[in-house]
């Protein structure tokens, strides 16, 4: 039931930050000059760094076990925001 509890909330996480580049993006977007292909690669590059982690942490998670992954995840992740 945690680990459920806590793949929920980094899913939230995850959604509410979607959104708001979408919207921040929007806005930004004639200010900084960008074209939809550049302003498509600007939201597709969260994408690829997900997909990334996501392959590492299953490759990890499946040697070590997935709670060794999952609480050096959540150590690492505020750690990495500043």
């Amino acid at each position: 039931m945690v680990f459920l509890l806590v793949m929920a909330l980094g899913y939230a996480v995850y959604a509410a930050d979607r959104t708001v580049l979408q919207s921040v993006i929007t806005a930004m977007k004639p200010g900084l000059g960008l074209t939809d292909f550049q302003k498509g690669l600007l939201l597709s590059a969260q994408y690829i760094g997900v997909l990334a982690v996501v392959l590492l942490a299953g490759h990890l998670s499946d040697r070590f076990g997935k709670w060794r992954i999952i609480l050096i995840g959540v150590w690492c992740s505020p750690s990495s925001r500043g």
